[in-house]
């Protein structure tokens, strides 16, 4: 499992590599959209495992993406949609405390429709944004989730929420928060960043990590599923990789238009 988790990082790794150097901007942001969109049929599949019912999700999905492409970025200040998305994951924290609580179909579309569009939004901004940021941003997130693993992994004995996620512990949470905020020290450093500020920021996106991997997990809970798919050898699906960049993401996104210019 560790080895197969390792393999498949290191290979993921490679790859958004040479997408990010070796690809034109226009293609690269179309393999994002459809890796949301893969992250959309795996979510579908937990509320509803039904092909119809996936196909209409995922479709619905693809007809928002376009329309903020082409239509919406002329309609809508996308700083309130990251605003919007940040206030949600907030509200999100009163499922994790009422879980375990029965969930309707509809309640369910509209908390994966939430998560998913400005997620997706949030991580196309960052990239047209700044592929340094963008960078900065995937490293910050994937330290937390490193950092957690194996701190839990090591030295996990309190859980964090043994009815969510019985595997992960407080301590993991303090190593990740650890990590991340310890890289954020470094990034700073290196690009002469305020250190304060990237600190804190960075330790808040690893908080709204965290509320995104909980919250995708009450839904797997739902669904009787242990991962999301098994597109990823050690990971599951893609929903178990992004569920951490979700909500973190439109953070980022807010971090800098506020305070990281270019």
């Amino acid at each position: 499992m560790l080895k197969d988790r390792i393999i498949t990082g290191v290979i993921g790794l490679l790859i958004l590599l040479s997408a990010v150097f070796f690809v034109s901007e226009v293609l690269f942001r179309s393999i994002i959209a459809i890796l949301f969109l893969i992250v959309g049929w795996e979510w579908s599949s937990l509320i509803q495992e039904k092909k119809f019912f996936q196909i209409k999700f995922i479709s619905f999905l693809l007809i928002v993406f376009c329309f903020y492409q082409y239509i919406g970025k002329e309609l809508f200040d996308v700083k309130l949609i990251f605003y919007f998305s940040l206030l949600f994951w907030l509200f999100s924290l009163k499922l994790l405390h009422a879980y375990p609580i029965m969930i309707s179909r509809s309640l369910s579309i509209m908390f994966s429709l939430f998560s998913i569009i400005p997620g997706y939004i949030a991580i196309d901004w960052i990239f047209q944004y700044s592929v340094n940021y963008f960078l900065i941003y995937l490293s910050l997130i994937w330290i937390m989730d490193i950092g957690s693993y194996f701190g839990g992994k090591k030295f996990g004995k309190t859980k964090l929420a043994m009815v969510i996620s019985p595997k992960k512990t407080w301590e993991g949470l303090f190593f990740g928060l650890f990590a991340i905020t310890l890289t954020a020290f470094i990034i700073a450093e290196i690009n002469n960043f305020d250190k304060i500020l990237i600190i804190l920021s960075s330790f808040f996106m690893g908080l709204y990590s965290v509320v995104g991997d909980l919250t995708v997990s009450i839904f797997k809970r739902i669904s009787s599923k242990d991962d999301t798919g098994n597109i990823l050898p050690g990971h599951g699906g893609f929903l178990d990789r992004v569920d951490s960049i979700l909500p973190s993401a439109p953070l980022f996104a807010v971090i800098c238009i506020t305070y990281l210019t270019l």
